[in-house]
């Protein structure tokens, strides 16, 4: 960097992000003033002529496609003014948020903003795929929304083009900054498709297993498969069914359930043919339906259809700007507009089956009771009210659930959700981990119950001066994707020499994590000893002798 800008051209504004490869910066574009994110190859890795390349393929992979949902390519190159390569990529800036941070930072979303999402990146998806390429990494981590406070979405983008590559291409050992000397599976572990983990060929239908899954997420709040190891959650891709969201969240309309199934579908050949019949299907999932209402008023009225209605749950975000942002509304609630929708036509038909027919425009009179006095009882005989005892709730066990879940034990235990803290763990977003009072404590009914529940990130294992193996588990277990990268050293060779990001640095789950191992040092060249002169003796001459 020099005079303070990145490549002599880019003045850094701030950072927007950092993995294990990169940093990306907010930055000022100071040839046209206009704002980039500007992402700038790890030092450390930039000392490799084979990384630098691999790092600014992704630029020239999609540098000639444009589309509202990919985020463009300004620029690419290699800075070295002063002896030391600085490698940049520069790309328009996607306003908003990551869909993980915002799930994180704000909760999950509803049907109507998450079709709209799927939309906009299949449409984008389309273009890359018409090009001949497969992104091969969708994830909440790799598309950038923008939400207003009403919930419609207003920008949705595709970034990170790291892994982009000809369709048909595996993930095997495919790409030196993120395996580790070419003998691994690269990818999101927690959106890859099956055929990417088994290291095939991928085709567009991964890319389409993967945003079904990143769908899946912005509905629930965690990934498909949430399980306790890696190894748990290769199987569960290789052989698990395929979630429902209305599972595990109310008012998720079971045509958008059926998307994201038929997505997720172990075989490719299953999946949808194409990214526009996905969009065409998830298109229709929510779209507005009308609904016919028979109204039984006489023998002579004929059923009638009423103006069309709307989805509460797909238009929640539309005709509901009082809502909690993201939120549908409470299944308890739901239940209470049942009871009452109930009622009104057990009204209508009774008041059908009477002598007097009643036309639709009719409104019955209102029934008004006088009220009969009744004499005040005198002091002596006032009674002496005795309040009644408390009625008392359990708390049910709540770990281990996901936080709708918690809410419905809670409330069907006749308590409610108090406040809710969230702290780092390796667990999937919003997975409660304790509450206060704890399970089987008992309470007065109606009482609250704070929650503590998985952030969605997790501190960053310190694992340097640990062996390869041991640090690789731990970083897994934490819920980072481990990175390995080797640089000859003089610390014991196969262990831990550096740690990016830092140990104990708090990042988003699904996050990789380079890890760098001790190689062994060149083995020193044997020199030849040096030869030390004989001396060659001389006779002593003898006294006396002649000459």
């Amino acid at each position: 960097m020099t005079d303070g800008l990145v490549a002599g051209r880019f003045r850094v504004l701030g950072l927007l992000g950092s993995g294990a490869t990169a940093s990306v910066y907010d930055a000022l574009d100071t040839r046209d003033g206009g704002r980039v994110a500007v992402k700038v190859l790890h030092p450390h890795l930039a000392a490799h002529p084979q990384m630098r390349a691999a790092f600014l393929r992704e630029a020239e992979a999609v540098a000639a496609l444009s589309h509202p949902g990919l985020c463009g390519v300004v620029g690419s190159g290699i800075h070295d003014p002063e002896g030391e390569a600085e490698t940049w990529t520069a790309w328009q800036i996607a306003p908003g948020l990551t869909l993980g941070e915002h799930v994180r930072e704000r909760g999950t979303l509803s049907a109507r903003t998450a079709a709209d999402i799927g939309t906009r990146v299949l449409d984008a998806l389309a273009v890359l795929h018409a090009a001949g390429l497969v992104h091969r990494d969708i994830s909440p981590s790799n598309v950038v929304i923008d939400v207003d406070a009403a919930g419609r979405l207003r920008d949705a983008r595709i970034i990170d083009f790291g892994l982009v590559d000809a369709a048909g291409s595996t993930t095997r050992g495919g790409d030196v900054l993120r395996s580790a000397e070419g003998d691994g599976v690269v990818g999101n572990l927690q959106y890859a498709a099956p055929e990417l983990l088994r290291g095939e060929g991928v085709g567009p239908s991964a890319d389409l297993y993967q945003l079904a899954g990143v769908l899946y997420f912005a509905l629930v709040g965690s990934a498909p498969f949430p399980r306790d190891s890696p190894e748990a959650t290769v199987r569960a891709h290789q052989s698990a069914a395929p979630p429902t969201a209305s599972v595990r969240v109310g008012g998720v309309p079971v045509a958008l359930d059926r998307v994201i199934v038929r997505a997720m579908l172990k075989d490719p050949a299953a999946r949808f043919a194409s990214a526009a019949d996905m969009r065409d299907a998830l298109a229709s999932a929510v779209a507005p339906r009308a609904t016919t209402v028979a109204v039984p008023v006489d023998a002579t009225t004929r059923t009638r259809v009423f103006a069309p209605a709307l989805s509460p749950a797909v238009d929640a975000a539309d005709h509901a700007a009082a809502e909690p942002e993201g939120r549908g509304g409470s299944p308890w609630l739901w239940g209470l507009g049942l009871v009452a929708a109930g009622l009104v036509v057990a009204v209508v038909v009774a008041l059908s089956s009477g002598s007097q027919p009643t036309t639709a425009r009719e409104t019955p009179a209102a029934v008004v009771s006088s009220p009969v006095p009744t004499p005040a009882p005198s002091a002596s005989e006032t009674p002496v009210a005795t309040p009644p005892p408390p009625v008392m709730a359990q708390v049910p066990a709540l770990e281990g659930l996901g936080s709708d879940a918690a809410r419905r034990a809670l409330a069907a235990a006749g308590l409610a959700v108090g406040e809710v803290a969230s702290v780092d763990s390796a667990r999937p977003l919003g997975t409660v981990l304790a509450s206060e009072p704890p399970v089987g404590a008992s309470l007065q009914a109606g009482g609250y119950v704070a929650l503590t529940v998985a952030g969605g990130s997790n501190a960053v294992p310190d694992v340097v001066g640990a062996v390869e193996q041991s640090a690789i588990d731990a970083v897994a277990a934490a819920g980072f994707v481990p990175v390995v990268t080797r640089r000859t050293s003089s610390a014991p060779t196969g262990t831990v020499i550096a740690v990016q990001p830092a140990g104990a640095t708090s990042i988003p789950l699904g996050t990789s994590v380079a890890l760098e191992v001790a190689a062994p040092l060149p083995a020193p060249t044997p020199t030849a000893p040096p030869i030390t002169p004989t001396p060659t003796p001389t006779r002593t001459p003898t006294p006396g002798a002649t000459p």
